[in-house]
């Protein structure tokens, strides 16, 4: 999907470029982690979950990723696959599953921190620092009114 869009009046709201920004967005950040560790972006948003919040459920995966639970799903396969996570049974209810990072998913993580660390630079080299700013406080402004709090 390329970034650029016909100047119809549904692409001038506020919405449309939102949408087809954050999409473009998306799709480089999988290539990158493609090519930089070999996993998807649902992937490194698994791991970064149970980075912070891990172990834990796969429901609590999905919520904090932000990923519905049939992603999570196929990315715990996929990770489970290459040693990234591993299932382990809750200590107090052998019923309840918790997934957690092995040793090689943290090495990964750190190897994806790289295009964490990159990728807003390349983004906005473009701008100006004021042009940055602006850019900041509204994404802050946007986000404060429409992500819930967890």
């Amino acid at each position: 999907m390329s970034l650029t869009h016909a100047a119809t009046p549904a692409s001038r709201t506020l919405p449309g470029p939102l949408c087809t920004l954050a999409d473009g967005i998306q799709q480089a950040l999988d290539r990158a982690c493609r090519q930089t560790a070999g996993i998807r972006l649902a992937d490194w948003r698994v791991l970064a979950a149970l980075d912070v919040h891990g172990p834990v459920s796969a429901g609590t995966v999905a919520e904090r990723a932000g990923l519905e639970r049939p992603r999570v799903t196929r990315a715990v396969a996929r990770l489970r696959e290459r040693g990234l996570v591993t299932r382990q049974p809750h200590p107090d209810d052998r019923r309840v599953v918790h997934l957690a990072l092995t040793e090689a998913g943290t090495a990964c993580l750190k190897r994806l921190g790289e295009i964490e660390n990159a990728r807003p630079d390349r983004l906005l080299a473009h701008l100006s620092h004021t042009e940055r700013e602006t850019i900041g406080l509204l994404l802050d402004g946007l986000r404060d009114k429409t992500v819930p709090a967890r």
